[in-house]
């Protein structure tokens, strides 16, 4: 984790002290920095500047997933922003507001769905406007990379269709494509890769008799079972009237909670050619909504988002990106996306 920069030796408030990582030929230093949105809120960061020998000119935003810390889930934001500083990247990473170090106030008196559903209206996006002001401001004759988690996606991908001049690309990792589900308290919205892993748990079950011992005894959640098999069957339901053209699907998305706010905002990078890396964790439910209603309905029917759309799906990956193997992956998924981009560059 980022330790208390007292601890890394500072000389003065804003400057620390060198450290040494992953390489012992290269160096880096990581700054404090504060940034003022539009409200007036200080937002509190972490700049990771490379040495000037290995520095590339190219600064990555990074912006987290839904109401979480700069650091990430696992701490693994903070290590990835050193191993792309450690070749040359500027990294910067903020705690958005109300969160982490940062000024400002979450809502009280609402459930976490609620929550969600407003870090995918774009309840950040005015942050990461005010992130990437600043970046410009003092990192002239740079590339400026945005990179999203999740609510992060939705953030960045409005603020950059407000400041299109700035952007050269975006890294969007587990892009939210519809709204969350808001279910009941009684009855919590369960979502279909969630649906599909509980139906296939208790299938494997059906013949194990200790199982049954559990229905008796009360242990098993049979309205978690309930609910979850709902959903696959209308799943299925949903495939079989496709197939047979029963129900006609328009021309692009059509789902209830699809995100149209931020599916404008895309639009507008597709038609400014701004480059787009998905990073796609197999094991998460946004990549499942992602495959069936933005890839199928919309990037597979039209050649404008082949040229500016890349995709990279992470095998055995969760949504946090929790285990070493994941985060190698994604690490080495950045790098040759950054790679082509120089590439075709020439």
């Amino acid at each position: 984790m980022d330790l208390p920069f007292q601890q890394l030796g500072y000389v003065d408030s804003q400057l620390a002290t060198i450290i040494r990582i992953w390489d012992e030929n290269l160096l880096l230093i990581k700054k404090s920095i504060t940034v003022t949105n539009a409200r007036g809120e200080e937002l509190r960061g972490v700049l990771s500047l490379p040495h000037p020998e290995v520095c590339n000119k190219k600064v990555v935003i990074f912006s987290q997933v839904g109401i979480g810390t700069k650091t990430g889930v696992g701490d693994y934001l903070r290590v990835l922003a050193d191993r792309l500083t450690n070749i040359g990247f500027t990294i910067l990473r903020v705690d958005q507001s109300g969160t982490g170090n940062s000024q400002g106030e979450l809502p009280d008196g609402i459930n976490i769905p609620e929550l969600f559903r407003r870090v995918q209206s774009g309840c950040f996006k005015g942050d990461s406007l005010a992130v990437i002001d600043w970046v410009t401001s003092e990192f002239t004759g740079y590339q400026l990379y945005l990179l999203g988690e999740c609510g992060g996606c939705v953030s960045q991908t409005l603020a950059s269709a407000d400041r299109m001049h700035l952007i050269d690309g975006l890294l969007m990792m587990a892009f939210p494509v519809l709204y969350y589900p808001l279910g009941t308290k009684k009855a919590p919205a369960v979502r279909e890769f969630d649906a599909k892993v509980t139906v296939l748990s208790y299938m494997r079950k059906f013949y194990d008799p200790k199982s049954y011992l559990r229905v008796l005894s009360g242990r098993s959640d049979w309205r978690l079972f309930s609910r979850s098999s709902r959903v696959v069957l209308a799943v299925l339901l949903r495939k079989c009237l496709s197939k047979l053209e029963v129900r006609k699907f328009t021309d692009g998305p059509d789902h209830e909670r699809f995100n149209w706010e931020v599916f404008s905002a895309f639009k507008k990078l597709i038609y400014n050619k701004k480059p787009i890396l998905f990073l796609l964790p197999q094991l998460d439910n946004e990549t499942q909504e992602f495959n069936t209603e933005f890839m199928h309905k919309v990037l597979s029917k039209h050649e404008i988002y082949e040229k500016c759309c890349s995709y990279a799906y992470l095998p055995e990956t969760d949504h946090s990106i929790m285990f070493k193997p994941s985060r190698e992956l994604l690490y080495r998924e950045i790098i040759n996306w950054f790679n082509k981009l120089d590439k075709a560059a020439l």
